[in-house]
């Protein structure tokens, strides 16, 4: 691994775990195993390796889906399933991660919070414009009813987040699996209608 991508896996562990305020650049170099200075090789400063982690992690998120969504032989609720399932493990499996995506969403430090804030809409609607064709085609399909595309993608959006936050606040994986699978099988009967 470069010390470039050392740096910025480092720098997300300690920012989920001690915020970005409680987080020196003294403590990235140490855990980095350079010394200090050698971190503006790499990065202009604590804000730009901070943007630059933040980057890395949405930009990660949307292509680890890119390829479900755009595989045209699986049908949607395949998916779907896949898509809340990959994002399930990740948020259960990584929570560094996880935290540190909480954090900067709910709490960015206040002089990042507007390009943080850019960052995430620009992310989200590329999410957002790869479901929406995914609907679409869905709809063609007859697999969903057709419909206004906006309630597909609010209501799929609003299950990613809740898996996300219960990943926090569950206690054991067993349970956190209940919960996904509960809130994914009302999810897919709310929007395909399917009777049981």
């Amino acid at each position: 691994m470069d010390t470039q991508t050392k740096i910025i896996n480092t720098s997300i562990s300690l920012f989920a775990q001690k915020g970005y305020e409680g987080t020196s650049l003294a403590d990235i170099a140490k855990l980095v195993g350079v010394k200090k200075p050698s971190l503006y090789n790499h990065f202009s400063s604590k804000d730009d390796i901070l943007l630059s982690a933040l980057e890395k992690v949405f930009k990660g998120y949307n292509e680890q889906f890119f390829q479900l969504i755009t595989d045209k032989n699986s049908s949607l609720k395949a998916t779907l399933y896949q898509i809340i399932i990959e994002n399930a493990k990740m948020c259960w499996e990584d929570q560094d991660l996880t935290l540190f995506y909480k954090r900067m969403l709910l709490f960015p430090p206040e002089p990042l919070t507007g390009r943080i804030n850019e960052m995430n809409i620009r992310f989200e609607s590329e999410f957002d414009e790869m479901m929406a064709g995914l609907f679409k085609d869905s709809m063609n399909k007859d697999e969903i009813p057709t419909s206004d595309i906006q309630p597909y993608l609010h209501s799929f959006n609003c299950l990613l987040d809740g898996i996300f936050t219960r990943s926090n606040v569950v206690e054991s994986f067993d349970k956190f699996e209940q919960i996904v699978e509960g809130s994914w099988q009302v999810y897919w009967n709310g929007i395909s209608n399917e009777v049981k």
